[in-house]
């Protein structure tokens, strides 16, 4: 009985150490197949991005194509195109329904309806910018793809102390806000930002870039300005901004301003630059 029993728990023993060895065998296994995929998902991922690189790639190429075929129909530079042109001229390219285009020739917008990709363009400087559906009719203004239908509402939805870019999508008469620890370049798209009625058109507590475009302003019993920067607020005028002052300051600056590129300021027979800091 002693021989039988010793030989039982010598059976035991191996049956143990050999469990272990097996689990620690599956471990790695498991290890192996864990990082076999990932890696495989990795390398389905890289590649659904270059195919998706590669069609952006695609869709530009046929719109600069398109350009070039305009302009030498029509014996004009690229820059000066209108939208149903370009419109009919890819859909001669690449079929109809195939594009959306919209716009003007201050600015076009491009839409690939298969993909959705949306291209913007504005002289000769075309931009992927992202998905979107459709441009809405009204929008007056974007972020990236999120399109607003009015200033003051882009504005708003910038994070504090995060830098964004809008991009002003037409002629709009509407009187804005900055608030403070906002940071954001205007960039107006060679479109004309009035004030309503007789009021100041930008009021700036944060950070305001203006670029690209025209800046109108009233004049209201001698007072009024065109904008007004605060004690906080901080303005850099960039390339391509034109203000027509009228019979007003332009700018009443109390805080910090600057003008940067070149830029024109007109103005009539008040201060162009009502300051107390400039530069």
């Amino acid at each position: 009985m002693e021989s039988l029993n010793f030989r039982k728990g010598k059976n035991s023993g191996i049956t143990l150490i050999a469990l272990i060895i097996t689990i620690i065998v599956l471990l790695i296994l498991a290890g192996v197949s864990i990082s076999a995929i990932t890696g495989s998902e990795n390398a389905m991922e890289k590649a659904k991005q270059a195919k998706e690189l590669n069609k952006i790639g695609e869709e530009k190429e046929t719109i600069e194509l398109a350009r070039v075929s305009l302009a030498t129909k029509n014996n004009a530079n690229t820059s000066n195109i209108q939208a149903q042109d370009l419109q009919n001229e890819l859909d001669s390219m690449i079929g109809n329904g195939k594009t959306t285009v919209t716009g003007d020739s201050k600015h076009l917008h491009v839409i690939f309806s298969d993909t959705n990709h949306f291209f913007d363009l504005e002289d000769d400087d075309l931009q992927y910018i992202g998905i979107v559906d459709s441009i809405p009719e009204n929008a007056v203004a974007r972020i990236e793809t999120n399109f607003y239908y009015n200033l003051q509402s882009a504005i708003d939805s910038v994070p504090n102390n995060e830098k964004n870019t809008i991009v002003l999508l037409k002629d709009i008469s509407e009187n804005v806000t900055i608030p403070e620890n906002k940071d954001i370049t205007l960039n107006l798209s060679k479109y004309t930002l009035k004030p309503v009625g007789l009021n100041r058109n930008i009021t700036v507590s944060g950070k305001l870039e203006l670029e690209n475009g025209n800046i109108e302003t009233l004049y209201e019993n001698g007072t009024s300005e065109g904008i007004y920067i605060n004690s906080q607020g901080e303005v850099k005028v960039l390339n391509g901004v034109v203000a027509h002052g009228g019979n007003c300051d332009i700018f009443a600056n109390y805080g910090n301003l600057e003008i940067i590129g070149n830029s024109t300021i007109i103005g009539d027979s008040r201060r162009l630059v009502h300051s107390n800091m400039f530069t």
